[in-house]
């Protein structure tokens, strides 16, 4: 009898963890479910057992409109993902484009001659040999950032 009952507690307990679901977005912007939570924040979803299911001519509505609220989800999660994707695009070419203008100012510091920049009213700024190092310091910073490397010379 006590056998019994416990391999009925036991069932009824491993139905109950198996109602646990959580969703979770990682680092890519991937969304996952499980029902073991990672580190970090993750969504609990309540998850109704099969036997709440009832037969009557209301579970079949429930179950429709449930339906449509998943793939309405999934159609909005699609359209962040989307917006996310062209928004990383766009930062990316921003990115490179960055890249380019500064690993050209490195090349134009690195040259034999006299360097200068344009001030307000169009006369020309000489830097010295002190300035042109400082300019290279701040500059190897941003290409690092951007590039993430100094290019050679």
């Amino acid at each position: 009898m006590r056998l019994l009952l416990l391999c009925l507690l036991l069932i009824l307990l491993a139905n109950a963890a198996a109602d646990q679901v959580y969703r979770w977005t990682d680092a890519r912007g991937q969304v996952h479910y499980g029902t073991q939570p990672p580190q970090g924040e993750a969504e609990k979803i309540l998850m109704r057992s099969p036997q709440a299911v009832s037969n009557d001519g209301k579970s079949e509505d429930a179950r429709a409109q449930m339906r449509q609220r998943l793939l309405d989800s999934y159609q909005h999660e699609r359209e962040l993902k989307k917006k996310d994707k062209a928004k990383m695009a766009k930062e990316k070419r921003r990115k490179n484009l960055r890249c380019k203008q500064l690993t050209r100012h490195w090349k134009n510091l690195h040259h034999y001659g006299p360097i200068y920049y344009q001030n307000e009213v169009g006369g020309r700024k000489f830097l010295n040999e002190k300035e042109r190092q400082v300019e290279k310091e701040v500059l190897k910073n941003d290409l690092r950032k951007y590039c993430g490397k100094v290019p050679e010379v």
